[in-house]
């Protein structure tokens, strides 16, 4: 099945779709609606789902408007049963990384939990494959590439923020992180123990003296380096990670403590920038600190 991902208002993407899928202009003139939500037809006898992007010329418009197409297109093409969904993504004259950018969305559609992946890895798997049409395939190629290692650095954030806070304890976080790098050029280092982390980390210690009464709720600093041996620059980024606050201590009303694990956020998108420069090699030092 085919994701067409367009801009009905711009007179280039006009011209290409009635060259290309002159069928798609029937169906405009038949429904007023069709060019401004997603939509399933019949193209020479193949389905294809069209994800109009809305305006582009506002204010307000930016780039993610390909990223909610993409996302909506193949959210679509996912409920009508298909399972190798191809994005037909017309080249923008407005924004260069259009393609990339349609790629993301249509990636985060694909994504499941990690909980899902692992108590039913059968079920969980959306589509088996998902590709690109492009008139430049050198380019588009270039483009899935980045994307791809984009969306795995995303991965790891959600599965880390978006898990339960159990399963995402800091035992299991460290466990996690030391899986999705192990055997690369990105070194971990774990820095765990009460007195240790007292006289190293003291403030860190009085957010976590609740919890290291538990062993696998007790924190820990994780260090990692990501050398790729020609490194020209040395980056340092912090990120704070709290699973639970307070030290564990519930003191707020109504249960609502155990929604801090949000503040987990900054020790992923510290984690992101580095598995992102894992896949693409560049000559930079990251020294990474997340607590």
């Amino acid at each position: 099945m085919f994701v067409l991902v367009a801009n009905f208002g711009c007179k280039t993407h006009q011209v290409e779709m009635a060259e290309r899928f002159p069928e798609v202009n029937n169906y405009i003139n038949l429904d007023k609606s069709f060019s401004s939500s997603v939509n399933l037809v019949v193209v020479n006898g193949k389905r294809v789902v069209v994800s109009p992007t809305g305006p582009l010329n506002r204010c307000e418009d930016d780039v993610r408007r390909f990223f909610d197409a993409g996302e909506a297109g193949i959210k679509r093409a996912l409920a009508s049963g298909a399972r190798k969904p191809i994005i037909l993504s017309l080249d923008s004259t407005v924004f260069e990384n259009s393609l990339l950018v349609t790629l993301l969305g249509a990636y985060h559609a694909l994504y499941t939990t990690l909980e899902h992946r692992e108590s039913k890895p059968a079920e969980a798997k959306k589509a088996d494959a998902l590709g690109i049409w492009s008139t430049n395939s050198e380019a588009a190629k270039a483009v899935q590439e980045k994307a791809q290692s984009i969306e795995a650095a995303k991965t790891v954030y959600r599965d880390i923020l978006g898990s339960d806070p159990e399963r995402m304890a800091p035992k299991m976080v460290e466990k996690y992180v030391n899986d999705i790098f192990n055997g690369t050029c990105v070194s971990v280092s774990v820095v765990a123990g009460a007195e240790t982390l007292r006289k190293e980390y003291p403030c860190f210690a009085a957010v976590d003296r609740c919890a290291n009464t538990v062993e696998r709720h007790q924190g820990r600093v994780l260090w990692l380096d990501y050398n790729p041996g020609n490194a020209k620059k040395t980056l340092l980024l912090v990120g704070k990670g709290v699973t639970y606050d307070t030290g564990g201590a519930d003191i707020k009303a109504g249960g609502h403590m155990v929604c801090s694990c949000g503040e987990i956020n900054l020790k992923k998108i510290i984690l992101r920038p580095v598995c992102t420069e894992t896949r693409v090699a560049q000559p930079l030092l990251l020294r990474f600190f997340t607590l």
